[in-house]
């Protein structure tokens, strides 16, 4: 008789190599977490969570995942004295000069996890400048990363340096093909590990 962990029917030898294998089994455990994390959070929204905690349980699980010391989940806006009058779509806005500009767009935090609760709390409001990694992955619409001297002479380098991170990895937020948010991993680190 076959016995099906034996594999010597043939149906499960993938399956027992896979499980010899350290590299597939850390992929399935990492699977595992993050079905778990996802579930977690589709509790907390089915339960009826306010937005802030679902929010703020979003950027706890990316934090445990992918091992973070800091991440913080944000809302894109356009700021309201930039933005065309409502009903009247319009041209970007002109400064006092006279020149055209476009709208100013920033960053509301709606949840965090780890160090940057005091340095970057809920509703802590940045601006996207060049050399963020928040505006470089809303500009591309891929994940961007920033470590090393760029980080910590970018525009938020003193934050940085102040919570010791040395390395932010920020992925944009898509919801029905409009940028929602952002979110932004940090860590004491030199890098995240590729992937």
């Amino acid at each position: 008789m076959n016995a099906p962990e034996t594999g010597a029917d043939g149906t499960n030898a993938t399956d027992a190599g896979a499980a010899r294998n350290p590299l597939d089994q850390a992929r399935l455990r990492q699977l595992a977490d993050q079905q778990a994390a996802l579930r977690r959070v589709a509790t907390l929204v089915a339960g009826g969570a306010r937005p802030t905690d679902v929010f703020t349980a979003v950027a706890d699980e990316l934090g445990h995942l992918i091992g973070a010391d800091a991440t913080f989940v944000a809302r894109v806006n356009v700021s309201s004295a930039s933005r065309p009058s409502p009903g009247r779509p319009g041209p970007p806005a002109a400064d006092p000069s006279g020149e055209r500009r476009e709208p100013e767009r920033h960053i509301t935090v709606v949840g965090s996890y780890g160090r940057v609760n005091n340095e970057v709390p809920l509703g802590f409001r940045i601006r996207l400048q060049p050399g963020m990694a928040t505006t470089a992955a809303i500009q591309t619409r891929h994940a961007a990363r920033i470590n090393g001297e760029n980080l910590a002479n970018g525009p938020y380098g003193a934050i940085a340096g102040k919570l010791g991170m040395r390395a932010v990895i920020a992925t944009p937020i898509v919801v029905e093909g409009r940028y929602w948010g952002v979110t932004v991993a940090a860590t004491s680190r030199e890098g995240f590990p590729a992937g």
